[in-house]
């Protein structure tokens, strides 16, 4: 139906190819919902616009298809069939049929129905009733479709000329004339508002597609900033737990550099070496903490239990145990890579050192074995 009406809605247009696609999908649709009656009116619309293009022999095939469901058609619809029949016989100089057909139009024809009336001017045009045929085309101007009355406005023109009334030939060709630029003036001024309709769309489409790319632009910068601050927050974290690791070893070195200088000295001061004595125990014990803390993490990497949980500290202590376990393995990793994430390091304690295929791994670190490779790439691209 709704082809049917879109149909319907270019036909009071006057886009006679619009009104052939979609009486063509409406012949289609109700085809295939093998509806009877729709697919008669299809048939019909079909046949009217093959006729208003000038394609008679596709037209005429539409009509002699419509003669299958003749018998489900009312009145009105069967009048149409009616009518096209006769005009197409009239064309074709079979006068007895065209009559024929002529007269079952006469019987059903509605109220509103006059397109006959051009078939039987003409058919009394061709027996030389000029008089008659001029009063049965006048009929045919009540006609509410346009083309039809301008066709009738052409055939009365025509058998006045014949009937030597000159004046009522032109009068009736300017009435034509004006009327064709009538409808051309309304068909142009439909051409022009399609054309701003679709110069409007287009235009609104390229300026959503700019906002898009704005937005798109805009929020594309905000994420590569916000992974740019949490990758500038995670180093700078590591550099802080690793600087406070080197600070301990520094204290505790400089306390006993101070230590002994003291005790070789004339002056000693058993208060302020019990004092340093404290702070070289101090940094000793926050130095054995994070050991012991990374050593707990190297184990479970061995048992191979999960450490999808572990803290940025417990993670850096891990990477500070292992420069200890492993000084010659750390220094060719120092060697070959700029300086990595801690999660890059990890990686590469399970992967190096503990030897782990990637599913291992993957299970380790609760991640998707695909994301290794990423990881493995990323690393790649930290080499010197």
């Amino acid at each position: 139906m709704v082809y049917e009406n879109l149909a319907f809605a270019n036909y009071n247009c006057f886009t006679h190819p619009l009104i052939l696609e979609y009486s063509q999908k409406f012949l289609e649709s109700s085809l295939k919902l093998n509806d009877s009656v729709m697919t008669l009116r299809a048939l019909q619309m079909c046949a009217s616009s093959y006729a208003y293009m000038d394609q008679s022999d596709s037209a005429y095939a539409c009509i002699f298809r419509s003669m299958d469901y003749i018998d489900l058609a009312d009145s009105i619809l069967r009048a149409d069939i009616y009518h096209n029949i006769a005009a197409m016989y009239q064309e074709q100089g079979d006068d007895e049929n065209a009559k024929k057909y002529l007269k079952k139009w006469k019987n059903d024809k509605s109220a509103s129905s006059f397109k006959g009336y051009i078939v039987e001017a003409r058919l009394l045009e061709a027996q030389g009733h000029y008089e008659e045929a001029i009063e049965s085309v006048k009929k045919s101007l009540s006609e509410k479709d346009p083309l039809v009355r301008n066709h009738s406005m052409e055939v009365l023109s025509k058998l006045y000329e014949k009937t030597g009334n000159m004046s009522a030939a032109l009068d009736m060709k300017r009435q034509k004339d004006a009327f064709t630029d009538s409808v051309m003036k309304a068909n142009h001024s439909l051409e022009i508002a399609d054309w701003q309709k679709k110069f409007d769309e287009k235009r609104w489409e390229e300026r959503s597609q700019q906002r898009m790319k704005e937005t798109g632009a805009v929020i594309a910068v905000a994420f590569v900033m916000l992974v740019l601050g949490i990758w500038w927050y995670q180093r700078r974290r590591v550099h802080l737990l690793g600087f406070r690791l080197d600070e301990n070893a520094r204290r505790i070195t400089e306390n006993q550099a101070e230590i002994e200088r003291l005790q070789q000295g004339d002056e000693t001061s058993e208060q302020t070496i019990a004092d340093l004595k404290k702070q070289i125990e101090y940094s000793r014990q926050r130095i054995a903490s994070k050991l012991l803390t990374g050593t707990r993490q190297f184990v479970k990497l061995q048992r191979k239990e999960p450490v999808a949980d572990m803290t940025a500290e417990e993670r850096q202590c891990l990477i500070d145990y292992f420069a200890q376990l492993r000084p010659k393995r750390w220094q060719q990793w120092e060697h070959t890579y700029n300086p990595l994430t801690p999660a890059q390091y990890v990686f590469l304690i399970l992967q190096d050192d503990l030897r782990y295929d990637d599913d291992t791994i993957a299970q380790i670190l609760d991640v998707k074995p695909a994301s290794l490779r990423t990881t493995r790439s990323r690393i790649k691209g930290r080499e010197r």
